[in-house]
């Protein structure tokens, strides 16, 4: 047998040469094998790649949602707290204003439903301004000791204790509506509105009180100066905040 063979191509080879040929190739095949791995390696990294690009993001989408219900939890909680907050306190009252087109067809009603309106009560009642259309208000009556005052306070202690227990002071059409409305008055009740004082034509400042006395229902006047002091079982109403 001749030491010699041919490669492919028809050219012959001595021995050595065909044994480094076929070393060759082999080495070849190997390489062209470890490519494939290689890239079937790079292929199989990329989809674990994109799968856990994909789990992160999901898991990131689902923390946010869960922040996101944390924030409106929270925001929910606030709300619970300013409503507490700003009425914490039962309706006693609600009574209508803007009933009346001015304060005289006001003091008419009044008067045609059998209650009367002391002097001063008629004189700083001509003064007030009535609501251009009917609307409702929720009033609130505490004592002054019930604001957080014991021993009685003054007018602007009862107004400042007011406000931070979220009230807020009464229009002046409170007063001669609520006497117009308020024709169940138990006997010997005297309830002091909480409103802007209005000065009256001697100048004083006043505000309006709702009496039930022997002679009847009354709609009076009462001292509205800031250092007037109420003892503490003189009951007050206010504005509740809507």
């Amino acid at each position: 047998m001749s030491g010699k063979k041919k490669n492919p191509e028809g050219v012959e080879m001595s021995g050595d040469l065909t044994e480094v040929c076929e070393s060759a190739e082999k080495e070849v095949a190997k390489i062209g094998e470890l490519e494939k791995q290689l890239s079937e390696a790079k292929q199989a990294h990329r989809s674990d790649l994109e799968t856990l690009r994909s789990e992160v993001g999901e898991k990131i989408t689902g923390l946010q949602q869960f922040c996101d219900r944390i924030d409106q939890a929270i925001a929910k909680i606030g709300e619970v707290k300013i409503v507490q907050r700003s009425c914490p306190f039962p309706i006693w009252k609600t009574i209508q204003l803007g009933t009346h087109k001015n304060p005289e067809a006001l003091r008419q009603a009044i008067v045609g439903k059998k209650n009367q309106i002391s002097g001063w009560g008629n004189d700083i009642l001509k003064r007030i301004s009535v609501s251009p259309k009917e609307t409702e208000i929720h009033l609130v009556k505490m004592t002054v000791a019930e604001l957080g005052l014991p021993s009685g306070g003054t007018r602007d202690q009862i107004y400042a204790k007011a406000k931070e227990l979220g009230l807020e002071l009464c229009p002046a059409e409170a007063g001669p509506q609520l006497r117009l409305q308020y024709q169940d008055q138990p006997y010997k009740e005297w309830i002091l509105i909480g409103m802007e004082p209005i000065t009256d034509s001697d100048g004083s400042p006043n505000v309006f009180g709702v009496e039930r006395f022997s002679d009847g229902h009354w709609l009076n006047a009462s001292y509205g100066n800031a250092v007037d002091f109420w003892n503490p079982e003189r009951h007050w109403v206010f504005a509740r905040r809507k």
